[in-house]
């Protein structure tokens, strides 16, 4: 029996993203780095639609729950920087979490991230190196994301991606 699954994202939901400014010392941001200013972070809920095929057959059709997160903001030439990605989990979850920091590097989706540098008028597709748990991981470096719960709704996330020189964190209150 073979399996596999199709995937749509895109806004499915048509909910509202939330835009949140963001203050010394509740973030910092670097990217080649250069401190990125000005930050601020957008946020939005949605989810994924799956089916599920077994054996070449169509099966059963389902809703992941998405997350979808960006923190921007302008480098010393003020020219626009940020880093924009899509975590595979909602706020009930988050909620759940205990206060202590936890590794949510396993709910990004990699092919969802995307980075303008500073000095540059284009964007692209981050270079992410997720943990395979495989002897490969010790040959990169590797991205990670974490959280810590600092009260209900509030969270402080910390994202390193070393193969393109970003790192971050950055305080978010879902409202």
């Amino acid at each position: 029996m073979s399996k596999a699954y199709v995937g749509k994202i895109g806004n499915i939901n048509k909910t509202k993203e939330v835009e949140e400014v963001l203050n010394f010392p509740d973030y910092v941001f670097e990217i080649d780095g250069k401190d990125i200013t000005d930050a601020k972070v957008t946020y939005y809920y949605d989810n994924m639609e799956s089916v599920e095929f077994v054996d070449g057959k169509r099966g059963k059709e389902f809703l992941s729950p998405l997350l979808c997160l960006e923190i921007s903001g302008v480098d010393d030439n003020n020219k626009d920087a940020f880093v924009s990605f899509m975590l595979k989990l909602d706020l009930e979850t988050l909620n759940n979490f205990n206060n202590r920091i936890e590794d949510i590097t396993k709910y990004m989706l990699e092919t969802e991230a995307f980075i303008k540098k500073p000095n540059e008028d284009k964007s692209g597709f981050l270079d992410f190196y997720l943990p395979t748990d495989k002897k490969d991981d010790m040959f990169h470096k590797l991205t990670s994301l974490y959280v810590l719960k600092l009260d209900n709704n509030k969270f402080l996330f910390k994202l390193t991606v070393p193969s393109e020189n970003v790192f971050t964190y950055f305080e978010v209150n879902f409202k």
